[in-house]
């Protein structure tokens, strides 16, 4: 049997001796490091597995491949990462590798499944403005990839109705090494075009 325990950063600080306790007893402990007071006060043990932003702080031969996995996202990549530390312990599971998603885009419904735009020319050359006004909508990959798009969806649905759109997703934060942009990136990428907005209003 699978045995997991979740903390939040949020409030590890007022449950710091319990996760303290489930740490000595587990086999395996992932920890996703941010800046916080909190982390110096946990010790680092053989069997943690610490990954993050940064990577000065990953400390050990499956951090990069977990990081990934984070990185990524989606239901997919997280149970793979499970079963990737648990292979490290216990013989014989096995796990795929990252499934990679790109980190932004233009996104599109098309049916039951959904459409990534990832050059705003090839969206422009494809998709019809027939309205007389256009906005753009920002929203966070995280939605997309944990198939979490239903308050988007219903949002893109509505204005649809009286409005050309471009949603766009971003990962939020610039990371050169992965090919993530910054938010302010994809909007200068996807929502203008040789230095002109293509949009009216930006949600």
């Amino acid at each position: 049997d699978l045995h997991l325990r979740i903390y939040s950063t949020r409030d590890i600080g007022e449950k710091l001796e319990e996760f303290l306790r489930d740490i000595r007893d587990s086999q395996v402990v992932l920890i996703y490091r941010v800046s916080s007071e909190v982390y110096h006060r946990i010790p680092t043990l053989e069997k943690s597995v610490v990954i993050g932003q940064d990577p000065q702080y990953w400390n050990s031969r499956l951090s990069p491949k977990a990081y990934l996995y984070t990185v990524y996202g989606g239901i997919e990549n997280f149970k793979n990462l499970i079963l990737y530390l648990l292979s490290d312990v216990v013989e014989g599971v096995k796990y795929k590798d990252p499934v990679k998603f790109p980190l932004q885009g233009i996104y599109l419904r098309e049916g039951e499944g959904i459409r990534i735009y990832q050059d705003l020319q090839d969206f422009l050359r494809e998709r019809e403005f027939n309205k007389s006004y256009t906005l753009g909508i920002l929203f966070s990959r995280h939605y997309l990839v944990n198939e979490d798009m239903e308050v988007v969806d219903m949002l893109i649905d509505k204005l649809g109705e009286h409005f050309n759109l471009i949603p766009v997703f971003t990962y939020g934060a610039r990371n050169k090494d992965l090919g993530a942009w910054s938010s302010a990136e994809c909007i200068e990428r996807y929502f203008f075009k040789e230095g002109r907005p293509l949009i009216h209003g930006l949600i």
